[in-house]
Protein backbone atom coordinates (compact mmCIF):
# COMPACT_ATOMS: atom_id res chain seq x y z
CA UNK A 1 0.00 0.00 0.00
CA UNK A 2 1.39 3.84 -0.77
CA UNK A 3 0.88 5.83 2.23
CA UNK A 4 2.33 8.52 4.00
CA UNK A 5 5.42 8.03 5.24
CA UNK A 6 6.25 8.89 9.12
CA UNK A 7 9.65 9.60 10.68
CA UNK A 8 10.30 9.63 14.62
CA UNK A 9 6.51 9.40 14.10
CA UNK A 10 6.00 13.23 12.39
CA UNK A 11 5.29 13.38 8.29
CA UNK A 12 8.50 12.59 6.41
CA UNK A 13 9.56 15.99 3.60
CA UNK A 14 11.60 16.20 1.28
CA UNK A 15 12.41 19.55 -0.60
CA UNK A 16 9.18 20.82 1.35
CA UNK A 17 6.73 17.83 0.13
CA UNK A 18 5.35 14.85 1.95
CA UNK A 19 7.04 11.69 1.19
CA UNK A 20 5.01 8.76 -0.18
CA UNK A 21 5.74 5.11 -0.63
CA UNK A 22 5.08 1.69 0.25
CA UNK A 23 3.91 1.98 4.25
CA UNK A 24 3.27 -1.77 5.21
CA UNK A 25 5.85 -2.22 7.23
CA UNK A 26 4.87 1.18 8.99
CA UNK A 27 1.44 0.19 9.76
CA UNK A 28 2.28 -3.26 11.22
CA UNK A 29 4.84 -1.12 13.42
CA UNK A 30 1.95 1.26 14.75
CA UNK A 31 -0.15 -1.47 15.23
CA UNK A 32 2.10 -3.20 17.73
CA UNK A 33 3.68 -0.19 19.25
CA UNK A 34 0.00 1.30 20.04
CA UNK A 35 -2.79 0.37 22.33
CA UNK A 36 -6.71 -0.64 22.08
CA UNK A 37 -8.36 2.57 22.34
CA UNK A 38 -5.94 4.62 20.37
CA UNK A 39 -7.50 4.44 16.96
CA UNK A 40 -10.46 6.35 17.38
CA UNK A 41 -12.05 5.10 14.24
CA UNK A 42 -10.92 0.88 15.08
CA UNK A 43 -10.82 1.12 18.82
CA UNK A 44 -9.95 -2.48 19.43
CA UNK A 45 -6.95 -2.44 16.62
CA UNK A 46 -3.35 -1.87 18.72
CA UNK A 47 -1.44 -4.38 20.45
CA UNK A 48 0.73 -2.71 22.82
CA UNK A 49 3.72 -4.05 23.18
CA UNK A 50 5.18 -2.23 25.96
CA UNK A 51 2.49 -3.44 28.46
CA UNK A 52 4.16 -7.17 27.47
CA UNK A 53 7.65 -6.47 28.33
CA UNK A 54 7.44 -7.27 31.64
CA UNK A 55 5.25 -10.42 31.54
CA UNK A 56 6.39 -13.97 31.39
CA UNK A 57 4.14 -15.05 28.96
CA UNK A 58 5.48 -14.75 25.28
CA UNK A 59 2.89 -16.93 24.07
CA UNK A 60 -0.08 -14.30 25.18
CA UNK A 61 1.47 -11.64 23.40
CA UNK A 62 2.06 -13.68 20.19
CA UNK A 63 -2.05 -14.96 20.50
CA UNK A 64 -2.86 -11.01 21.17
CA UNK A 65 -0.91 -9.95 17.78
CA UNK A 66 -2.52 -13.14 15.60
CA UNK A 67 -5.68 -11.59 17.00
CA UNK A 68 -5.23 -7.62 16.25
CA UNK A 69 -3.21 -8.08 13.13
Amino acid sequence: MIDLILQDYDLKTESGDFVCDVSDEQHQALLLATNKGDWKESPTVGVGVAAWLKDDDPDGLLGEIKKRI
